[in-house]
């Protein structure tokens, strides 16, 4: 079929049309002169015969138009349906449990890793989840790429829109771009088009003047440009599209904070108080009466008398090597050593501090508290309903893969140090007036820390030499305490007699004065004078509280607030005649997050662990507590002038350290060192002992605006589960693609519902162009295109294309004028 000459270039579209091309030339080629165009006149059959069938379809396909585009706009928004849900479940960190495939899994995911009867099964367990997870995350990739190809379609087909929206303007389409509905995606095609585009744009900006010819030439190649970024943007989302949605729909295994509840608010320490029968956990977990406790009688406490000696054969069943531990119902607990700068170094930037080191102990009704989180996470973990409305907020640490339970409360430790004496040598008690006393100890080494003795484990620990005051007696009006106790000496089956007793006396005073060397500072030169020290009463010249209330040196500041003494006298028969111990500490309570892995494989000695809740706690910031006696015989399960069995494992390590003392009178080497540690298994042990027993007051949780954060007693935890989430940057790279490619779809189907339905169009199957490309007839166009770069010139011959009523879309090469 041949274009009649008289028939007008026709760039509109209506909705019984199909495509015609018609391509910009010279004005001479307007015409059809080619000698080919008799050709045309007559045509074979079987070409004749498929233009009436590309007709027919046509015509069939213009009928379908409002269907098939309504049709494909369905397709299209059902894209969404996916996404939006996994950016929601995304967005949401939608938390899915122990494993990502909990389908048709016998008990669902709840993993019992936290069975008491057997750490294998609960392995076994665990690993079945992993395995079902690695099955469903292979299934998971592959719908990410089927949602990629989806997109592709969608992508596919807005670019179709655009090319041919182009096509049939005015200024037409060069030959090359037809095709980037189904060369798009290839992304060293769209950057060689935009490279070549962007060269073309420079050179006409360089070469238009103010012609009206160049201009719209220039806007042509502008236009094109942003057509061809535009396919190489949607070209790089389809190509992220897969990576992305697979980032989003594969859920991953992560370790989740859970929010924490709050319980109560910390009021303050009990240490200044005697153990309380108002105190319900303190009574319930002695194993005592009310009558004992008002009593001071603490001999009924079995449970802690077991603890602490345990803790003495601990440490000395393991060599002293720092890992003795206790027992609180089910969980352990052990103690942490930290070294603390005391803030009185040598210069402002703390160059050459010296340190304080303090020995923490959990508190055991903290540890109670985390033992009854355990209690209902193992239970329900195994599929148990909860019991009360207050566990549903336990719910949370089930079907995980790990957990960790954290409670956030008081936390004590002590500052300690251990004094010695042959028959009163180095001490001496002097009578002030009624009911007071000043007990001084010489030669108190400041470097003999328990756990640390003689500064070897770090050094710089206040080495110095001191006399050491404090004042005894309720005279002083300062709320001085004491009490006193016996350890029962053991028959020695060696040396063929019995052990002396032990006299245990504990002194619990406001303040303690030191004077280095044993000398008054000169700051008291008036006031004390040195023969205070040395006289049983006191005379003229001594100003004890002007001694006591005096600057102390800021290396041993921290031991001489609120300081509790314990005096150990032992007498024997030989030489020499008596021998004295004092053990000085004091009791520096903070914050800390306690934790605890509730897993019977992995912590099957449920070990609980435990820091400082805040990162910058300084000595400074520590509360120096008082301590009232009582809390030393309940922590020795005894009472008030009673007496502790000598076969017990604390009181046999005393024994024995007096014992070898007493061996060690006339030794060159310090006895104190040598019996380091049976003075810590029996000594140290017993103050960790006492400082874990120490309960606290709490108030109902209430407003918590203006609230130290410290102060909110709560408990939270740790989870690893599989769950969505945006825990990366790449999670967050995906979440932006994915949405953008939301925005790709809406743009799609609001051109397309205009394209298909406002303009009547469809879409062009390669067969109907190839069919209108043949039946174009030869204008010329080609003509004068150099050999060489005739292929690159052909590429870039623009074509107008535009829908007419009567043939299968011949394409014409005319000079089409630029409009508009």
């Amino acid at each position: 079929m041949a274009v009649r000459p008289d028939h007008e270039i026709n760039a509109t579209t209506t909705s019984d049309t199909k495509p015609a091309f018609v391509t910009h030339a010279h004005p001479a080629s307007a015409r059809n002169t080619s000698p080919d165009a008799s050709q045309n006149e007559a045509r074979p059959v079987d070409y004749l015969h498929t233009e009436s069938q590309v007709q027919q379809r046509s015509r069939y396909s213009r009928c379908c138009y409002p269907f098939k585009t309504l049709l494909f706009q369905v397709f299209a928004l059902l894209w969404l349906v996916p996404i939006i849900l996994l950016l929601v479940l995304n967005a949401e960190q939608k938390i899915i449990g122990a494993s990502a495939n909990c389908i048709h899994v016998e008990g669902g995911c709840l993993p019992d890793v936290y069975s008491s009867w057997s750490a294998v099964d609960a392995l076994v367990r665990a690993a079945s989840l992993d395995k079902r997870t690695h099955d469903l995350l292979g299934g998971l990739q592959l719908v990410a790429k089927a949602l990629e190809i989806w997109f592709a379609f969608i992508a596919s087909w807005l670019v179709y829109m655009f090319t041919m929206f182009l096509a049939s303007s005015g200024r037409g389409l060069p030959i090359e771009h037809l095709y980037k509905p189904t060369e798009y995606a290839d992304p060293v095609s769209g950057f060689k088009s935009l490279f070549g585009i962007f060269g073309g744009l420079i050179a006409s900006f360089r070469q238009a003047k103010a012609k009206h010819a160049q201009g719209q030439h220039h806007q042509g190649n502008f236009r094109l440009f942003l057509f061809i970024l535009a396919t190489v943007v949607l070209c790089g989302i389809m190509n992220l599209m897969g990576p992305a949605v697979a980032i989003l729909l594969i859920p991953t295994l992560q370790w989740i904070d859970v929010d924490p509840v709050l319980d109560s608010t910390f009021i303050a320490m009990n240490a200044n108080t005697t153990p309380t029968t108002s105190d319900s956990w303190l009574l319930g977990d002695s194993g005592c009466t009310q009558d004992n406790f008002v009593a001071n009688d603490y001999g009924c406490a079995e449970t802690w008398s077991l603890s602490l000696d345990g803790w003495a054969s601990g440490y000395m069943a393991t060599e002293a090597a720092d890992s003795a531990v206790s027992v609180q119902g089910e969980l352990m607990l052990t103690y942490n050593r930290t070294r603390f700068p005391t803030g009185y170094a040598n210069d402002a930037a703390l160059t050459n501090p010296t340190y304080e080191l303090v020995t923490f102990i959990p508190n055991r009704h903290v540890l109670d508290d985390l033992w009854e989180d355990m209690r209902i996470v193992r239970s329900i973990s195994q599929g148990n309903d909860t019991m009360a409305a207050e566990e549903a907020s336990y719910v949370k640490y089930n079907k995980t893969v790990q957990t960790y339970l954290q409670r956030h409360g008081p936390i004590v430790g002590a500052i300690s140090n251990v004094w010695y004496n042959y028959d009163d040598q180095l001490n001496t008690t002097i009578h002030v007036g009624p009911q007071k006393q000043v007990r001084c100890y010489a030669s108190y080494n400041s470097d003999n820390a328990p756990l640390n003795w003689r500064g070897d484990n770090f050094g710089s620990y206040n080495a110095g030499n001191w006399t050491r005051c404090i004042p005894i007696g309720a005279g002083w009006d300062d709320g001085y305490q004491t009490t006193n106790f016996s350890i029962r000496g053991n028959y020695d089956i060696v040396s063929n007699r019995t052990q002396p007793d032990i006299a245990f006396t504990v002194h619990s005073t406001s303040k303690a004065a030191f004077l280095p060397n044993g000398t008054v500072p000169a700051s008291l030169e008036g006031k004390f004078a040195q023969s205070c020290l040395t006289t049983s009463n006191s005379s003229a010249g001594c100003d004890w509280e002007a001694l006591f209330s005096s600057p102390t040196d800021g290396n041993i500041f921290y031991r001489s607030q609120n300081v509790t003494t314990w005096e150990l006298v032992s007498d024997s028969d030989g030489k020499p005649g008596r021998i004295g111990i004092a053990i000085d500490f004091v009791a520096m309570q903070t914050f800390a997050n306690y934790t605890l892995d509730p897993s019977s494989y992995s912590n099957p000695n449920y070990l609980t662990d435990y820091q400082l809740s805040d990162s910058q706690t300084t000595i400074d910031n520590m509360t120096a507590l008082r301590v009232d006696p009582a809390w030393t015989l309940a922590a020795w399960s005894v009472a008030a002038g009673g007496e502790v069995e000598g076969n017990r494992s604390a009181g046999t390590l005393l024994q024995s350290s007096f014992d070898h003392l007493f061996l060690n009178y006339n030794t060159t080497d310090d006895p104190l060192t040598l019996e380091q540690y049976r003075l810590t298994g029996g000594g140290l042990m017993s103050i960790l002992q006492m400082l874990s027993l120490m309960d606290y007051t709490t108030v109902p949780a209430g407003e918590t605006q203006g609230v130290d954060p410290n102060l909110l007693m709560s408990r939270a935890g740790r989870i690893q589960v599989y769950t969505f989430g945006l825990f990366g940057r790449t999670a967050k790279l995906g979440f932006a693609i994915a949405i953008i490619g939301c925005v790709i779809v809406f743009i799609e189907v609001c051109v397309g519902l205009l394209y298909g339905l406002w303009l009547g169009r469809g879409f062009r199957s390669p067969l109907e162009l190839l069919l209108a490309a043949l039946q174009h007839p030869y204008s010329g166009e080609m003509d004068g295109f150099d050999e060489k770069d005739r292929k690159k010139q052909l590429s870039r011959l623009p074509v107008t294309l535009s829908e007419v009523k009567h043939g299968a879309g011949p394409i014409r090469f005319e000079n089409v004028r630029y409009r508009g």
